[in-house]
């Protein structure tokens, strides 16, 4: 029992307040004999096919951030971020797991720190430096629309896991890790990406830049 506990307890803490209140009250229920939750679906599938769709929105940031990178001739930042797909990039994308995952983050949080602190040197750019920025300006725009299109599936897998059983949410606590991470960080990453992204679409107009339909699209959505 103290065992399942604990596991139960870090569940809780990786979960957003009204997931981890659902997932408290079918702990509750089993313990005073109320009976629990079962989950309607296979909870690891699901948390696997929500940490693929958000790798692969970390994949189209990335690339997006290392043509911007390369625009900007930040050489350092461009290779730890190729370094970086290519980690993505290896294996199942549903199998990254959670320091996986945090690790992406840290390097697409630094990389929009160095990325925009280029920005504000005000660079001259020539005409190939312009079609990178470009490029990576749509990237960018589309991971955040993919990004944005995962909120129901992200809120759908909370949901899901607030109900399950506790001796399911006990054996299963290592595979959710990942999906719960992607619940918990998902709103974080569309709104920095989206500031980002702002920043990133003044530059383009201030240098002349083309702004692709997928960044006038994607600032829509936020």
């Amino acid at each position: 029992m103290k065992k399942t506990t604990f596991v139960l307890a870090a569940i809780l803490a990786a979960l957003p307040i009204s997931a981890s209140a659902g997932l408290f009250g079918s702990v509750a229920n089993a313990v005073t004999g109320g009976g629990s939750a079962q989950s309607s679906g296979d909870p690891v599938a699901a948390s696997n096919q929500l940490v693929g769709q958000y790798v692969a929105g970390n994949i189209s940031v990335l690339t997006a951030q290392k043509d911007m990178a390369q625009a900007l001739h930040l050489k350092g930042q461009v290779a730890t971020i190729k370094a970086t797909l290519t980690s993505l990039k290896t294996g199942a994308a549903g199998k990254v797991g959670k320091s996986g995952l945090e690790h992406a983050g840290t390097i697409i949080g630094g990389s929009s720190k160095a990325i925009a602190e280029a920005q504000a040197k005000k660079p001259i750019l020539s005409a190939e430096d312009k079609i990178d920025y470009a490029k990576g300006l749509g990237s960018l725009g589309g991971g955040i629309l993919h990004y944005v299109g995962m909120k129901n599936a992200a809120s759908s897998f909370s949901s899901s896991v607030s109900s399950l059983s506790p001796m399911t949410a006990a054996q299963d606590a290592s595979a959710l890790s990942s999906g719960l991470y992607v619940v918990k960080s998902l709103p974080s990453s569309i709104s920095n990406l989206g500031s980002s992204l702002n920043e990133a679409v003044s530059f383009a107009k201030s240098n002349k830049i083309a702004v692709p339909a997928s960044a006038t699209n994607a600032l829509g959505s936020l």
